[in-house]
């Protein structure tokens, strides 16, 4: 009897980060001239969680000033919501002060810590491709990136080769393996503007039979604003496609895992 497999797919036509919700009672604070009063807004909100916080508290890792950064760190880690991973790894990887630096990884390692603690599964991720003849494997790795990125949403992520992390994982939650590839990338001119179509699909394989539970598919579209390069907007279509893809990745990985 052949396996029963599902499909997922899902668009996304403008590749724009909105605006989150905000706590209110403390938009105010981060207002504040005073870096104090805003480092001080940060740590509330992670004391008190109030709906709205991680919203705040990422925009706050973005403060000019490395104490809001870290305490905006630190509150994030107390949230214990694994949403805010990629804001904090985006941080991450520009932030130049080493006491940032520190909170910014240990708030990550708490996340991680949460997240396999109350794992169902985990993901392996496996062969991502670029499938276009759109600059091979610098795409493919924009692709890579984004899809672990979204992919620690939902659970611990092992890499491919992480032979030890995948033999402990095995023993305690399904291993679910996650291929996908690039499959086109076209650009066209609309109202005088130029725009970047991308579409992904992944495979979801349940180890260590690789039997094929189901697929996700998505697609997005960048549109130039008037200062973007090609490359951004194909980074950015790329990078929509896969955020479109795996939105709701969730509840096909739950039942995968089943």
């Amino acid at each position: 009897m052949a396996a029963r497999t599902w499909v997922m797919t899902s668009l996304l036509f403008l590749v724009l980060a909105g605006p989150g919700s905000i706590a209110p009672s403390y938009a105010s604070d981060f207002d504040s001239n005073d870096y104090r009063v805003r480092m001080s807004a940060a740590l509330v909100l992670g004391r008190t969680k109030p709906p709205g916080a991680r919203a705040e508290l990422e925009r706050a890792l973005n403060d000019s000033h490395p104490a809001v950064r870290a305490a905006a760190a630190a509150s994030l880690a107390k949230l214990a919501d694994p949403a805010a991973r990629p804001a904090l790894q985006a941080r991450l990887d520009r932030e130049g002060d080493e006491s940032v630096l520190a909170q910014l990884h240990l708030a990550m390692k708490a996340l991680d810590a949460e997240a396999s603690a109350k794992a169902r599964y985990v993901v392996q991720l496996g062969s991502i491709k670029n499938m276009t003849n759109v600059r091979g494997s610098e795409l493919g790795l924009v692709m890579r990136t984004t899809t672990k990125t979204n992919a620690t949403r939902f659970a611990p992520v092992v890499e491919g080769d992480d032979a030890a992390g995948l033999k402990g994982s095995e023993k305690k939650v399904p291993v679910l393996r996650l291929d996908g590839q690039l499959q086109t990338l076209s650009q066209a001119t609309k109202d005088g503007r130029r725009t970047v179509r991308a579409q992904v699909e992944f495979s979801i394989v349940r180890m260590p039979g690789r039997t094929l539970k189901g697929t996700l598919s998505g697609a997005a579209t960048s549109r130039d604003t008037g200062d973007r390069t090609l490359a951004a907007l194909q980074d950015q279509a790329v990078q929509g496609a896969v955020e479109s893809a795996l939105a709701n990745a969730d509840v096909g990985f739950l039942a995968a895992a089943e």
